[in-house]
């Protein structure tokens, strides 16, 4: 019966579009550009294609749970609160994000988004539509009065 029933779950035929939630909409966003239509061929370079997409929007998840997960322990989350909300055990979170929470890698991840968040706003000020442009007027003002300190130093017991 499965075997029968996987052809119709495959990114090249409409089948994968359909399903419902969550996973129907990353389905489709994943599949935007790879064969959105049923292929009458080797479905194989539409599944890869997806594949593909799936692996960048799952490395790109992982980058901004970090970041979360980064700020929550920053803004006094405790491990257990945090494992809560991510369905995992506390040990599991801690062991996986502990060392990566002021690791360099992270770090510039941060001070990246961040240049790259200033950029598009500068730009949305110019040319964005008039609800664009408040925002972004808004996120500019907020850097000047704060400091523009994006990224978090260590605290001083992490050393």
């Amino acid at each position: 019966m499965e075997n029968q029933l996987w052809p119709y779950l495959s990114p090249s035929r409409p089948g994968w579009w359909l399903v419902g939630g969550v996973r129907g909409r990353v389905r489709r966003v994943v599949s935007e550009g790879g064969g959105r239509r049923e292929s009458a061929g080797d479905p194989l370079p539409v599944v890869l294609d997806v594949l593909g997409n799936v692996d960048r929007i799952r490395r790109t998840l992982d980058n901004d749970v970090l970041m979360l997960v980064a700020e929550a322990h920053q803004h006094g989350a405790s491990w257990t609160e945090i494992a809560n909300r991510l369905h995992r055990t506390k040990q599991t979170v801690h062991q996986q994000y502990q060392h990566r929470l002021y690791a360099c890698r992270t770090r510039e991840l941060l001070r990246r988004d961040h240049q790259e968040a200033v950029r598009q706003a500068q730009l949305l000020c110019r040319q964005g539509d008039p609800e664009e442009m408040v925002e972004s007027r808004a996120f500019l003002r907020r850097l000047r009065t704060v400091g523009e300190r994006p990224v978090p130093s260590p605290p001083a017991d992490h050393r």
